[in-house]
């Protein structure tokens, strides 16, 4: 496509094409056939019929008839063979209409007193029209009567001479009112990264502008360019922007903006309900000469969530005893950062005092980094205390809660036993275009991990793990593949004048392959396990940190050019490097166990952000603390 512009620009400076023939070649190139719905009348029908019978004694009216219709569609399609005529054709862009009838012609002729023509000819008056799209009426482009000629057939011929090129008329209609376009699309464009709960993050502006087929803003002073959204989404609400240059109106269920300058339309966004992270998807519409545009408005709106989180230092203490619990809010992005709250206010409670205490209780204000730090004292009567902490954002309907629990124990738990991580990932992807469309784009990505990783541990109340043995293993396989090839390319050919098109043409591929395995980077096995001494229910976490995946990548780009056979072929490989840390936590895991002494299980989860699973194998014994 490149060789072809620049094939165009040289013409353009040799031989000095008008702007006219450029926006032709783009109309022909880039936009829809333009389509004219052609009808015809007759004006007293019956002395036309016996008009023709004169001229044409051996043809029947209706066979006239039907010629005349196909001399005048003859006519069009070869003034225009870019556009497509269609005898009373329903949904074109525009209207050709013909009235046919006699009219007296030639000198005044005296007879008993009164002036009659010469002799009679064939009247013809017809009309190019715009139809009405998009709630415009129809604008007329050009009118053409002829009056003179006896033959209706040379009639026709001259009256669709007259307009001169009905191609060019179309398009200089077309380019002088862009409203309303020919194959209209919408670009969007957000103020900001996201929207969030807090009453000063709830709102964001979406920009957006149409284009035509050829890519010029479409807008217009008196009219507007119209674009309708819904009045309201999954999770917000959309009205026009205060202050912003442009006609609007809103009712129930819609917003409807009118762009009447360059700047294209804008409208708000509010987030009205929800806490989690993710993203609002709505669509708008547009409406053009050969279509009605309906878009994803995108990218869709991000929204950021709140979340909390409520961690006791200690989950079992013994009775009289106390420990620190800390309480957290967080913003979480919608590419998954936690971003902390600080000056928010967060109500605390507690349930199942009865000698013991928390502090401080009821609304609290976050601290530096979102925090807020809890104290509790354990009593003697009592079984423990579940801490529950609530969050409102200021002017919002939803609320976010997170609980935890400190049991009271008689007397501490220790264990030894070991823990296995193991994490399988295989994804693949390809993609393949359209085999009817011109020219073919193909893609594939492909990804292959494998990863497992061990250790045995010794647990004590209060203090860091021991860790008595360790290790781990993993290798990292991603390819990405492309291959291109475009419909047609241009060549010069011995002893043939200019250039010549070739099909299929020109292509190149790619190939990018990324190798990778696991390497120690202060390398530790984690894990944690509680039991419920009355109900047997035990909660067990575990995880690791301090690896790295290290590794290099490998690219090969072929290049064959068809005007000269030629394959070119490069390749590149990169150093061995970090490529990304490798570190994974399996959360609270809850189970129960029949033996108070063990603690045994297997849970397999999704790979987070990916297509694959973790498998989590545990199995730890009680042991005496003094070992």
């Amino acid at each position: 496509m490149e060789k072809i512009r620049q094939v165009v620009l040289s013409l353009f400076s040799v031989v000095l094409l008008t702007l006219a023939l450029l926006g032709a070649h783009a109309q022909e190139s880039d936009c829809s056939r333009p389509r004219v719905s052609v009808s015809g009348t007759v004006v007293d029908e019956a002395d036309f019929r016996e008009y023709l019978k004169g001229r044409y004694p051996h043809h029947s009216w209706e066979s006239l008839w039907q010629e005349i219709r196909a001399t005048v569609l003859k006519e069009l399609r070869e003034n225009a063979p870019e556009i497509d005529f269609v005898e009373d054709g329903s949904g074109c862009d525009y209207s050709f209409s013909y009235t046919l009838g006699l009219i007296a012609a030639g000198e005044d002729i005296e007879v008993a007193g009164v002036l009659e023509g010469e002799y009679t000819a064939v009247f013809m008056s017809s009309k190019l029209v715009q139809n009405n799209a998009c709630g415009f009426l129809g604008s007329v482009l050009g009118i053409s009567v002829v009056r003179d000629d006896p033959d209706v057939f040379r009639t026709i011929e001259r009256n669709i001479d007259r307009y001169g090129s009905l191609k060019d008329r179309i398009l200089e209609y077309e380019r002088t009112h862009r409203v309303p376009p020919r194959g209209p699309v919408m670009e969007f464009t957000l103020e900001k990264p996201y929207v969030s709960p807090k009453l000063d993050e709830r709102e964001m502006d979406i920009r957006v502008q149409v284009k035509n087929c050829q890519g010029l803003p479409v807008f217009d002073r008196y009219h507007g360019q119209v674009v309708i959204f819904p009045r309201r989404t999954e999770r917000g609400e959309l009205r026009p922007t205060k202050g912003f240059p442009q006609d609007f109106l809103v009712t129930e269920n819609l917003v409807l903006l009118k762009i009447t300058g360059e700047e294209g339309g804008s409208v708000t966004y509010t987030l009205r309900e929800g806490l989690e992270p993710g993203f609002d998807l709505f669509q708008a519409k547009t409406c053009g000469i050969d279509m009605v545009r309906i878009q994803d408005v995108l990218p869709p709106v991000p929204i950021a969530g709140v979340t909390l989180e409520v961690e006791p230092e200690e989950v079992y203490i013994a009775p009289g005893e106390s420990t620190a619990l800390e309480v957290r809010l967080f913003q979480v992005t919608p590419d998954g950062a936690h971003v902390p709250l600080e000056g928010e206010v967060v109500t605390i409670e507690a349930n199942g005092l009865v000698d013991g205490s928390l502090k401080p209780q009821g609304e609290v204000r976050t601290g530096a980094r979102g925090r807020i730090q809890l104290m509790y004292q354990a009593g003697v009567k009592e079984e423990g205390v579940e801490v529950i902490a609530r969050y409102q954002p200021r002017e919002y309907p939803d609320t976010v809660e997170e609980r935890t629990s400190v049991a009271l124990v008689e007397e501490p738990a220790c264990w030894r036993g070991t823990v296995d991580i193991t994490v399988d990932q295989s994804f693949r992807e390809a993609k393949k275009s359209d085999p009817t469309e011109c020219g073919r784009d193909e893609s594939e990505f492909t990804t292959e991990l494998h990863a497992h990783v061990w250790g045995e541990l010794l647990l004590r109340p209060g203090q860091p793990e021991t860790v008595l043995s360790q290790g781990f293993s993993g290798t990292y396989e991603m390819t990405i593949k492309t291959f291109h090839e475009s419909c047609v390319t241009t060549c010069r050919r011995k002893g043939v004048r200019g250039e010549v098109p070739v099909r299929p043409g020109s292509w190149e591929s790619s190939e990018t392959r990324v190798h990778g395995t696991l390497s120690d980077k202060d390398f530790r096995v984690s894990a944690s396990v509680v039991v419920d001494r009355k109900t047997g229910q035990y909660r067990f976490s575990c995880g690791f940190r301090g690896l790295v995946w290290r590794g290099f990548s490998e690219i090969q780009d072929r290049y064959h050019d068809v005007c000269t056979g030629e394959t070119r072929e490069t390749s590149t490989a990169s150093l061995e490097t970090e490529l990304e840390h490798f570190e994974i936590s399996s959360g609270e895991i809850q189970g129960v166990t029949p033996n108070l002494k063990v603690v045994k299980g297997e849970k397999v989860v999704e790979y987070p952000l990916s297509t694959g699973t973790v498998k989590y194998t545990w199995d730890f014994q009680r042991i005496p603390c003094g070992e």
